[in-house]
């Protein structure tokens, strides 16, 4: 009973969509068999769409109806994959995702990779203090206090997490300039390394105006998964101290 509820909600839902989008008639709603949905949806898409690749079909299916990947990154498709660990590590590698990876679609994933800090496993170039502004304060959503670095560092400064295991992070966000908003790092990168001695970039810099930021930085250079990722400020602002109250790593 339960899978004849669902299969039917799937068909109204699939019907509700290419009526208002592409002209899915009466008559297709008629002849389309639930219960070979794949095949169906193929021809329907074909009647109605140009090809599209089988990468994009593979994703369609996750909700029921096949449409452009772009059009599908929205709430309900990133929460509905969220727990399908496989297939957001797909999607998230596409140029697709990558052209929309907001703080607010990472959320929908729930994909930050840093839930419990392990003291440990945090690494930094220089600190504040050990803290109210030390390195593990990052990973803690607070505008009270964060990482901040040593009085005069202020170029080639970063925070950096061990995994333990290889990851691929898709992105980092990070916020800020409280309290103070004169401490904003200006040209900022993702890096990975497999030794935490020899690190590659991850993403091209970004340059950040000197005022309170909430940043995303997205990976565009590589696909792999590594152990160790960091953020990596090249400068800052002003010649006294970087801070930055909250990082997180986004990925599977």
């Amino acid at each position: 009973m339960l899978g004849v509820l669902v299969c039917s909600i799937s068909a109204v839902f699939a019907y509700s969509y290419f009526a208002q989008n592409v002209g899915f008639t009466p008559a297709d709603y008629e002849n389309w068999n639930v219960d070979n949905t794949k095949d169906a949806l193929d021809s329907l898409y074909d009647k109605y769409h140009p090809p599209i690749t089988d990468e994009l079909k593979a994703f369609s299916y996750y909700i029921d109806v096949p449409v452009d990947l772009g059009d599908i990154i929205n709430e309900y498709f990133l929460r509905r994959i969220s727990s399908n660990k496989t297939a957001v590590l797909k999607l998230i590698k596409t140029d697709a995702f990558r052209g929309q990876a907001t703080k607010t679609n990472l959320g929908y994933l729930d994909i930050s990779l840093v839930k419990t800090v392990d003291t440990n496993s945090v690494f930094y170039s220089t600190q504040y203090n050990a803290s109210t502004w030390s390195a593990d304060k990052i990973f803690i959503s607070s505008t009270n206090s964060g990482w901040c670095t040593s009085n005069g560092s202020v170029k080639n400064q970063y925070v950096g997490y061990d995994f333990g295991t290889n990851v691929f992070v898709i992105a980092i966000t990070f916020m800020n300039g409280y309290p103070q908003t004169n401490y904003v790092p200006k040209n900022v990168k993702l890096q990975y390394s497999d030794d935490k001695t020899t690190w590659s970039d991850a993403s091209t810099v970004s340059t950040f105006p000197n005022s309170p930021l909430d940043a995303v930085i997205v990976n565009t250079l590589t696909n792999d998964a590594h152990r160790y990722w960091r953020i990596f400020v090249i400068d800052a602002h002003n010649n006294s101290y970087i801070e930055i109250n909250e990082l997180k790593f986004y990925g599977v």
